[in-house]
C-alpha cells in the first residue's frame, strides 16, 4: 500500500537513532546477545535505566547490527512524534517488517484486524526463522512513552510470543509505571 511505511523506511529511522560506534557497552551487548542466542533465556528481557542513559541507542545498535542467527523486528516508541507512540503505529511498523521477512507484500490493514494480522505474521515469521536457524526478536523500545489512554497497550502485543521468538524492551525507571504483566 502506498500510504504504508516499508520495512526499509523504518530501518532508516532506526539507523538515525543508532550510534556510529557502540562505545562502553560491551557488558550490556554481551548480555543482550546471550539473551537472544541462548536456548535457556526467558521469553522477555526488560532493560531499565535512567532517561538519556543510552538504552535506545543500544537497542538501535542491536537492530542495525544483530548477532548472527538473530532477526530483529523493532518499534521505537517516541512520545515527541505523535504518530509513533500508539499501538496502531506499533502494528503498522511491525507488520511492514514481518511482511518483509516473509517476502510478502504488506497486507491491507483493515480497521479492527491489525492485531490479528500482526499475530499471524509474527507466528509465521517465527516458524520461518526456526526453519532457517534464526531467532526472531521483537524489540520494543521506550514503551513507557506510549500515549495511549490505556498505558502499556503497545507492550500487550508481545504476549503469547511463538516459539523461538524473544522480546527485548526498554523503559525508563519510573516507579509510578509498573512493567506490563508477563
Amino acid at each position: 500500500m502506498a500510504d504504508q511505511p516499508t520495512a526499509a523506511q523504518y530501518l532508516r529511522r532506526v539507523r538515525r537513532i543508532a550510534p556510529g560506534d557502540l562505545v562502553g557497552r560491551a557488558d550490556e551487548w554481551s548480555a543482550l546477545t546471550a539473551f537472544c542466542t541462548s536456548e535457556e533465556s526467558p521469553p522477555c528481557l526488560w532493560w531499565e535505566g535512567a532517561p538519556w542513559a543510552g538504552k535506545s541507542a543500544l537497542m538501535a545498535w542491536f537492530v542495525t547490527h544483530p548477532p548472527r542467527g538473530v532477526q530483529p523486528v523493532a518499534f521505537f516508541v517516541t512520545s515527541r512524534v505523535a504518530d509513533q507512540s500508539t499501538r496502531a503505529a506499533f502494528l503498522v511498523a511491525t507488520i511492514a517488517q514481518l511482511s518483509a521477512l516473509l517476502n510478502e507484500p504488506v497486507p491491507a490493514l483493515a480497521l479492527g484486524f491489525k492485531d490479528l494480522i500482526f499475530q499471524e505474521l509474527l507466528a509465521r515469521a517465527a516458524a520461518s526463522g526456526r526453519q532457517n536457524q534464526q531467532r526472531l526478536v521483537l524489540v520494543l523500545d521506550g514503551w513507557d512513552e506510549e500515549s495511549s489512554a490505556d498505558r502499556h497497550r503497545i507492550a500487550y502485543g508481545g504476549a503469547g510470543l511463538p516459539g523461538r521468538t524473544s522480546a527485548a524492551g526498554t523503559r525508563h525507571r519510573r516507579p509510578e509505571r509498573a512493567p506490563p504483566p508477563g
